[in-house]
């Protein structure tokens, strides 16, 4: 689907503002975040693996016991490293030893990192470099004029990010239409274990609100390889229990969040913590399926369990494949899982602010499906990739600054098998503050056709003029979208 835009004169620049919002401080005391298990792209079965377990289809390690190893004990303070150890304990006992962790500083299946943010949050500041950079404008400025200083400092940036640097802060303002100012602090990669982009998006966001772990699951197949589980450094809330110590480790058996409360993977806590003296032990539904599990399904089951998502495929043995569909009530073409991962193919092709405005369309997409459709970044293989191109086809007053190719499954030709998103053009952006040309390319990979209203997201020619480009226009297809990812096929 190409995506076009009419020129209908010139386009002024325009400031964008956010405003992140941490929730609730009354209802929500801590938040509990876990990313997506990493699966294998490839999906084949390694015939060298010996799976003890083999007669489950639910996500599992392939022996007893789960060997451990925590990273950065120096880091574990105020009790961690004695809560961790608890945990584990507790996990054996409630399953009756069916479940078994051994440590191994070596080589590991579960890696538990202790990370102080604080201490990585005032690393950063003190290694940031900051310059205030000025650009003067002509008499009669206008916005080519705005956009000539914009270029120039975004291949700055550009250049400075293909150094390794990490633009830390970036805040620019016009005063009097005579000078273009911009002030840039930016921190050295190479310096820090963890990325800013690891730490930044775990950081404290104000008050009400505390991301206190995170667990990586990567799977093949059904199988668990291995897992890490990041513990961040806070006073402990649960004096008597090591509630988020637990719920990490449950993620790393690839369990998921689960609305209830005074259940343990509840992301959200408040609640649970009034009953704090007297938790002892699991939820019920967690022993019975660990049991079921690692008794190589013998015994108990894994009802009431969420799992996050791990495969879109089964691979049998002849290397023949049944593609996973849970949603195939939908009218619509769609994917077998979300989150969706994606990434930037040939990233210093892309002008920051092209990024940055894909970022804000993936971001709204996901507030206004309510977070039933997500989208995580990944260095392997993604669902959909993006590429940065130069403008194309520009032909009677129209140009193409947008396409997209959609791979379907051939077993099933409405499900999404992967999708390749270009973008085409550079610092010049259309319809700004909007990220129009982004959010069309992204809603057609989910699925949404386009639209002959021209004030809608989905029209393929939008004339920018036009005042009443908003979302709520849309909300139909964002309806749509929630509606089929939040729930499974029966």
């Amino acid at each position: 689907m190409k995506y076009l835009i009419v020129f209908v004169g010139i386009i002024l620049l325009a400031g964008l503002a956010f405003i992140l919002f941490a929730g609730d401080k009354d209802s929500i005391l801590t938040g509990l975040a876990v990313d997506e298990p990493q699966t294998n792209s490839e999906l084949m079965i390694n015939e060298t693996i010996n799976d003890d377990y083999a007669n489950v289809v639910e996500p599992h390690y392939t022996h007893m016991p789960i060997t451990y190893k925590i990273k950065h004990p120096e880091e574990c303070v105020n009790g961690l490293d004695g809560r961790i150890k608890l945990a584990l304990s507790i996990i054996e006992s409630d399953t009756d030893g069916v479940v078994r962790f051994q440590e191994d500083i070596n080589s590991a299946d579960m890696e538990i990192d202790c990370i102080n943010l604080d201490k990585q949050l005032r690393d950063f500041s003190l290694n940031q470099t900051c310059e205030d950079l000025q650009f003067k404008l002509s008499d009669n400025s206008t916005s080519e004029n705005l956009d000539g200083a914009r270029s120039k400092i975004d291949k700055y940036i550009k250049d400075l990010e293909e150094k390794g640097f990490y633009i830390y802060n970036r805040q620019a303002q016009v005063e009097s239409n005579k000078l273009y100012e911009i002030k840039l602090c930016y921190i050295n990669r190479s310096k820090f274990e963890y990325t800013p982009e690891e730490i930044l998006e775990v950081a404290p966001q104000g008050e009400g609100y505390i991301v206190e772990g995170l667990a990586k699951p990567s799977i093949e197949g059904s199988i668990i390889l291995n897992s890490t589980v990041q513990l961040f450094v806070h006073n402990p809330r649960c004096m008597n229990f090591p509630y988020v110590e637990i719920h990490e480790i449950l993620h790393a058996f690839n369990f998921a969040h689960k609305k209830e409360d005074k259940d343990i993977m509840s992301p959200i806590i408040s609640l649970y913590f009034k009953d704090c003296a007297s938790n002892k032990k699991l939820n019920e539904e967690y022993i019975r399926c660990l049991k079921k599990i690692y008794s190589n399904g013998m015994e108990e089951s894994c009802d009431g369990v969420n799992f996050l998502e791990w495969n879109i495929t089964n691979v049998t043995k002849n290397n023949t494949r049944e593609v996973i569909d849970p949603y195939a009530f939908a009218d619509i073409p769609h994917w077998t899982h979300m989150p969706l991962t994606y990434k930037y193919e040939d990233k210093e092709q892309c002008y920051p602010i092209r990024i940055e405005r894909n970022e804000i369309a993936m971001r709204e997409i996901e507030k206004l499906t309510n977070g039933t459709v997500r989208f995580i970044v990944t260095e392997g293989a993604p669902d959909i990739n993006f590429k940065c191109t130069k403008f194309s086809n520009i032909e009677e007053g129209s140009q193409t600054v947008g396409d997209n190719n959609i791979t379907y499954y051939p077993e099933k030709p409405d499900v999404i098998e992967k999708a390749e998103i270009s973008l085409f053009g550079g610092a010049d952006v259309e319809c700004e503050p909007f990220p129009m040309t982004e959010s069309f390319e992204i809603l057609s990979s989910l699925g949404i056709n386009s639209s002959v209203n021209s004030w809608s997201v989905m029209s393929d020619y939008v004339d920018c003029s036009a005042e009443k480009i908003r979302w709520e226009i849309d909300g139909p297809i964002f309806m749509k979208l929630e509606n089929i990812y939040k729930a499974k096929a029966n």
